[in-house]
């Protein structure tokens, strides 16, 4: 079983993300169980590396994604961090950030969202 957490702090995108993850696994015959957190903070607090991918959106109240991928990164060098965006106005800081904070991958929120299952391998 795939183990994925949405990290997004706007319920209608966090909803979308889980559709998009269910129609993925639905047709490729794929078991995925998929967690949702509203901030950065709430994935960050007790964090026990359970996770197989973690998708999180850049801006949130109060622990942005960047944040949060650094923290989980120093407690979980194996999970697939993905950040998750439609600010592709800011596409260099947000590069340069991914780097930074051990981040695998960058990919929209709408679109072609099943790019983050070909960035995990």
């Amino acid at each position: 079983m795939i183990r994925i957490a949405v990290v997004e702090d706007e319920e209608l995108y966090a909803e979308q993300l889980q559709n998009y993850i269910s129609k993925y696994a639905e047709e490729r015959k794929k078991q995925i169980k998929v967690t949702w957190f509203q901030d950065g903070e709430d994935i960050v607090s007790g964090y026990k590396g359970e996770y197989d991918i973690i998708l999180l959106d850049i801006q949130m109240r109060f622990m942005d994604g960047m944040t949060a991928a650094e923290k989980i990164r120093e407690l979980d060098s194996e999970v697939v961090l993905m950040f998750i965006t439609n600010i592709y106005y800011q596409y260099d800081s947000i590069c340069s950030a991914r780097v930074r904070s051990g981040c695998n991958g960058l990919c929209g929120e709408t679109g072609r969202i099943f790019c983050f299952f070909t960035k995990a391998g």
